[in-house]
């Protein structure tokens, strides 16, 4: 958790991209005087900062959020204001139920029944009969990620499988550089393939577009809001199907990421649903997978505890 001004940032790392907790603080030591920043010259002010750290997303992210959060706050007006988005048309979020037995999957399943939309992790031994389980208890929508596990061959007949199963689309089937698998997965896979671990960039869409039905954006993965505006905007001209993604995050994060909600065709903002130890409150999603908005400045979030370490996964 980043604070500085009375604004509020989140750098939330993960090691697939090289990043962990320490590579973050060493990156913020070497700028610790953005407390300092004109943040009104953000145009100016976060791409400097951005190349100074070219491959460090998640602590851009907390810079950019700290930005918005302090600019909305100067202004008093919320994030989605400020950016010219109004609160219409809002997806719903799915609501994700992680890799475990067939009887723990079936239980998160049977709690989680008043969600519409569902996103189940698979990429596991026995993967199948476990979503044909949960598609014979939960007759809502589901999504499937499967989070790099397959290979293309695998992946075609698991996604033949699946259309029977009325599922919505498949995320991530192939590894992160697997362009030519994917490139041929796309050719005859029978359902919507988005790609999230392979697209952290505005140049990764330019690179992906043709092989892929749409993206996943998250601001950790990419380095918050300013790019992922870029983001939406080009997956629009490419007419990519946009998803609005995040990590095990806190509600800063997720609060963060709901100001661009109206902007993208599925959101999966459950991220601080599924931590134990929020220390803040702010935007998030009800029951019923409705985006719910604090309308306070800047992010939206207030801290509700003084103690900030990381957060406990309750998948």
């Amino acid at each position: 958790i980043l604070h500085a001004r009375g604004g509020w940032g989140e750098a939330t790392p993960y090691k697939l991209y090289g990043e962990t907790r320490e590579t973050v603080a060493s990156d913020l030591q070497c700028l610790d005087n953005y407390s300092s920043w004109n943040f009104f010259q953000y145009r100016q002010l976060l791409p400097e900062v951005f190349s100074r750290l070219p491959h460090s997303h998640a602590s851009r992210a907390s810079l950019d959020l700290l930005t918005w959060d302090l600019l909305g706050k100067e202004l008093n007006v919320p994030l989605y204001k400020l950016l010219g988005i109004p609160l219409d048309n809002i997806p719903l979020s799915s609501f994700t139920i992680g890799i475990d037995s067939l009887d723990k999957m079936l239980e998160k399943t049977r709690n989680a029944q008043s969600y519409p939309v569902l996103k189940i992790k698979v990429g596991f031994e026995g993967d199948m009969d476990i979503l044909k389980a949960i598609r014979q208890n939960y007759e809502g929508r589901i999504r499937v990620d499967a989070n790099t596990a397959w290979n293309w061959k695998e992946a075609r007949e698991k996604i033949a499988q699946m259309k029977d199963l009325d599922i919505e689309f498949v995320e991530q089937p192939l590894k992160r550089d697997d362009y030519e698998g994917q490139k041929k997965l796309n050719e005859v896979a029978q359902l919507p393939v988005i790609l999230d671990e392979s697209i952290l960039s505005p140049r990764d869409i330019i690179n992906w577009h043709r092989v892929c039905d749409g993206i996943n954006i998250k601001l950790m993965k990419c380095g918050g809001i300013l790019t992922a505006l870029t983001m939406i905007e080009l997956a629009r001209l490419y007419d990519l199907k946009i998803m609005l993604g995040c990590m095990l995050e806190t509600s800063v994060g997720v609060s963060a990421a709901a100001q661009l909600a109206p902007l993208v065709d599925f959101i999966d903002l459950d991220g601080n649903k599924l931590i134990a130890n929020d220390p803040f409150e702010g935007c998030s999603i009800d029951n019923k997978g409705r985006m719910k908005y604090s309308h306070r400045p800047g992010l939206g979030v207030r801290p509700v505890s003084s103690h900030f370490t990381e957060v406990e996964s309750k998948q």
